[in-house]
């Protein structure tokens, strides 16, 4: 049984689907430019995925911070540690579009903007499946804002249940 001080929520494929769509139709209605997917890996790729298909983008650069001591509720998080980067050469002068599954404190995010701002891109804009950070979701594509705390098991992640 997992542990954790707030609601434990679980999310199907559906509903990641569901919210990415959500995500891609926000980007395309605001005809922004994205030549590069950077997805933070490991959660951030999933999302990815699907938005390359959705937003026909097939160019992709990851970026491997860890901060989590493991993948449990209520772990212990760290500073980031930069793993490394895939395909660090398309970054400069590319629109780029940064993807994670969830952002709270935003330290990862800051942490791998300043890392991808090193290479020159030409645009940073961010795609985050549930947004914790409040003052974020006027910045964002969020494909959902979350105004009160959940613990998120996503269905790529190890469930006791």
């Amino acid at each position: 049984m997992i542990k954790t001080n707030y609601p434990l929520v679980k999310v199907d494929w559906n509903e990641v689907k569901k919210l990415t769509q959500g995500i891609a139709d926000k980007i395309l209605s605001d005809n922004k430019d994205i030549d590069l997917i950077v997805p933070i890996i490991r959660g951030g790729m999933p999302i990815a995925m699907l938005l390359s298909s959705m937003l026909g983008v097939e160019e992709m650069s990851c970026i491997h911070i860890r901060r989590s001591v493991d993948d449990n509720p209520n772990t212990e998080f760290k500073l980031p540690v930069n793993k490394g980067i895939t395909n660090a050469d398309k970054i400069k002068n590319s629109n780029i579009l940064i993807v994670d599954d969830t952002l709270d404190s935003k330290v990862t995010l800051d942490y791998a903007i300043n890392l991808l701002n090193e290479y020159q891109p030409k645009n940073i804009a961010v795609a985050i499946l549930y947004n914790f950070n409040k003052d974020t979701f006027d910045s964002i594509y969020s494909g959902e804002e979350v105004k009160e705390y959940k613990w998120v098991v996503f269905p790529w992640e190890k469930s006791e249940n």
